[in-house]
């Protein structure tokens, strides 16, 4: 794996590893994945999850895995804070083990940000989640899971490829999405994503943004969620990375408020 950072300056990165895929070349134990049209299974601003009330500094709660079947090894799950009174970090865990040094999700006073994370299931069926710094409310949102009787999919990686750039047109329009706009993106022509890939990992960016809002992604002929996988403000450039099941070969993706051009990069796609 290489890293690069473009433009001037210096940056200190920091990598955390959860886990890893096997290419298929070798016989290896895991567990197949699940995809599914992305559910909220927590929200501390409504209640949804069994919390009413923001997470408060050093505070540790698990989130009730609403949906996953029992024999699930791991979950997929797009985690956002917001409402956040400090500069902090949140951190996600298998319950029941000791917390670990990493952090999932980083955010500063006022900010409102999500993380893509895969975390494994404790043996009590759950996963913690821990705020190190302020009050923040935070979101979760399932999107698949790994392991069960019905986790078939194996993971295939790609060097990264573009599939959209609203910018100049590349995979659709070339011009911006607009409030309440939602655009299915075809996968299965001349991509590396052959047709029989059940979900996709993409890395997707919002930029030239005009208004505070948020995108949604999710498979395509299926009603639209109530979930977001990517907050953004005005005048912000910003990615998040999203594993998205399909609908007909194809992901559709939606923009709240204001104009926003998206940019959709695959790094790998599930199959079986």
């Amino acid at each position: 794996m290489k890293l690069f950072v473009a433009g001037g300056g210096t940056a200190d990165l920091i990598a955390d590893v959860s886990g890893y895929y096997n290419d298929g070349t070798v016989e290896a134990t895991g567990s197949g994945y699940e995809p599914i049209a992305p559910n909220r299974i927590l929200d501390s601003r409504n209640g949804t999850g069994g919390y009413t009330t923001p997470w408060g500094a050093g505070v540790t709660r698990d989130l009730t895995l609403t949906g996953v079947p029992d024999d699930a090894t791991a979950v997929v799950l797009n985690v956002t804070a917001t409402n956040t009174s400090d500069g902090g970090y949140a951190t996600l865990w298998p319950s029941g083990v000791p917390r670990p040094t990493v952090s999932n999700l980083n955010f500063a006073p006022g900010q409102t940000v999500p993380n893509l994370v895969v975390v494994a299931i404790g043996a009590n069926r759950k996963v913690s989640l821990y705020n190190r710094l302020g009050t923040s409310d935070f979101i979760a949102d399932l999107a698949g899971w790994y392991g069960g009787s019905q986790a078939s999919a194996v993971f295939k990686p790609i060097t990264p490829a573009r599939l959209l750039d609203s910018r100049n047109g590349t995979g659709g329009p070339s011009s911006p999405w607009g409030s309440d706009t939602t655009r299915s993106i075809a996968l299965a022509t001349g991509t590396p994503v052959p047709t029989p890939a059940s979900a996709v990992v993409v890395n997707v960016t919002a930029t030239n943004t005009t208004a505070s809002s948020f995108v949604t992604a999710w498979p395509t002929n299926v009603t639209r969620p109530i979930v977001s996988n990517l907050n953004f403000v005005a005048g912000q450039t910003v990615p998040n990375l999203t594993v998205v099941q399909l609908g007909a070969q194809q992901l559709s993706l939606y923009n709240k408020i204001g104009n926003v051009d998206l940019i959709a990069d695959v790094a790998g796609y599930f199959i079986g």
